[in-house]
């Protein structure tokens, strides 16, 4: 469970990327207008359609956005970790929750509220510059998974997720960008929650590209892809 919250140092912002060239007089200023709090894994910290505005900076951790069903079935957006930002859409529109957050380890936020989260972008330039690209971004893949499950079997969903994750992952073989080391790598149930299939159809996948050559089973969680730019082009 969420325990009773701490006062945020200057230090735990340093690592969040919407707060990178700030002076550390900008640190002291912002951590006195925050708190720290911290959760268990798969501990629930935001639900959908909570009537809530918090922001969470990621100081430690992972967390996963997803939405659940009545029913419990699980579609998974993204995953966010040290360095990130969740909650900000509720803080900007003063709407309620638009997805579920759980914590995929036992994670630290630095936390702070929709009207001082307002008055970071209003005060700090680079602050709302950041936002504004990472908010672009997010449209952008979104536009793409929309494309994908309209247009794309289920063969092709499972392989522009791996590639999507290989752009992203923060262990790309630095000699080599093209291979990029998924570790951890998602379970295949998670997989299938992320492109809506099963997760017999991901394993069965996986094992054609790894007969493919594009993808190396490197122990219970990791995945080897050997090849981000052929794995592209195998996805039509």
């Amino acid at each position: 469970m969420n325990r009773e919250l701490e006062p945020a140092r200057p230090l735990l912002l340093s690592e969040i990327q919407l707060f990178q060239g700030l002076s550390s007089n900008d640190f002291t200023d912002i951590a006195r207008r925050c708190k720290v709090r911290h959760f268990v894994r798969q501990e629930l910290i935001l639900a959908r359609h909570q009537n809530s505005s918090d922001v969470h900076f990621i100081s430690r951790g992972r967390v996963r956005i997803t939405s659940f069903s009545k029913g419990g079935k699980e579609t998974t957006y993204h995953d966010k970790s040290v360095g990130d930002v969740f909650g900000e859409l509720a803080a900007i529109d003063g709407a309620a929750r638009a997805a579920d957050v759980v914590a995929l380890e036992d994670t630290t936020t630095v936390s702070t509220t929709a009207e001082v989260f307002r008055d970071l972008l209003a005060r700090y330039p680079t602050v709302n510059q950041r936002l504004l690209k990472q908010l672009a971004a997010n449209i952008r893949g979104l536009t793409d998974r929309v494309f994908e499950f309209t247009a794309l079997g289920v063969s092709a969903r499972i392989r522009a997720e791996l590639y999507r994750l290989g752009k992203s992952a923060n262990e790309a073989v630095q000699e080599d960008r093209n291979r990029v080391l998924l570790d951890p790598a998602p379970k295949h149930v998670e997989l299938a929650s992320r492109v809506a299939t099963t997760r017999e159809a991901v394993t069965r996948e996986i094992n054609t590209l790894v007969k493919m050559g594009l993808v190396q089973k490197n122990g219970p969680q990791k995945l080897l892809l050997l090849d981000l730019n052929k794995l592209a082009e195998a996805i039509d």
